[in-house]
Formats: C-alpha cells, sequence, structure tokens
C-alpha cells in the first residue's frame, strides 16, 4: 500500500514543528508499523545458519568467477 504524505509548511513555522507535524501523520497512518510487520519477521537459528552458508557461497563463488 503505497501512501503519500505531504506537509507544506505554514507562514511563520520552525521546520522543528514542521518535522513534529510529519511524524505525527505517519504515526496516525501506521506507516512505520506496516514497514516493520512487512520486513520483520521471526528466523529460527537452524534458518539463520542456513541463509549464512548460502550467502557465503555465493560470495565465494562471486570471488572465483572475478579472478577467471
Amino acid at each position: 500500500m503505497a501512501t503519500n504524505i505531504e506537509v507544506k509548511a505554514k507562514q511563520g513555522e520552525s521546520s522543528d514543528k514542521l518535522i513534529k507535524r510529519f511524524l505525527k501523520k505517519v504515526k496516525k497512518q501506521e506507516i512505520i508499523k506496516e514497514y516493520l510487520d512487512r520486513v520483520s519477521f521471526f528466523r529460527t537459528k537452524s534458518q539463520k545458519k542456513r541463509w549464512k552458508r548460502a550467502k557465503n557461497k555465493f560470495l565465494k563463488e562471486k570471488e572465483l568467477k572475478r579472478y577467471q
């Protein structure tokens, strides 16, 4: 879900207040919570090991291809 939040500065408004209003709108629409729900998830120890092993294998192969 794409969401655009636009906050325009009012006449004579400081940047601190502008940022505060922006953050208030972001919190109200729960954009950060939605993002964290999408990207953060629980991984077991075995999943972490498997991921690390696969990453290292990929990097090793990439390094070997580089010098051939």
